[in-house]
């Protein structure tokens, strides 16, 4: 399935999930990679909801919360814009 970001207008398709992740954790995690990679910084709730076509800022915050959980992402709580990716070793 194609989705576009409508701040940017950037089209993206949904891949195959990583093992352990949802479709939708996927392209949440997904959308944060291209906009860290677009921008050079972490982006807002507001605009991961925006660009993953997610209904409000409490979804991307649940699944944010399990992409921290399942070790893909680090972020601090309370702060703005803190998310980062963590990078994944390959399998062997």
């Amino acid at each position: 399935m194609m989705h576009r970001c409508p701040c940017c207008q950037h089209e993206f398709a949904d891949p195959e999930p990583p093992v352990g992740l949802t479709r939708v954790q996927a392209r949440v995690l997904r959308v944060i990679k291209d906009l860290i990679a677009k921008r050079g910084f972490s982006p807002s709730y507001a605009e991961i909801c925006a660009a993953a076509g997610m209904p409000s800022r409490s979804s991307i915050n649940r699944v944010v919360c399990a992409l921290h959980e399942r070790g893909f992402i680090n972020f601090h709580p309370g702060r703005a814009r803190s998310i980062s990716i963590v990078q994944q070793r390959a399998a062997a």
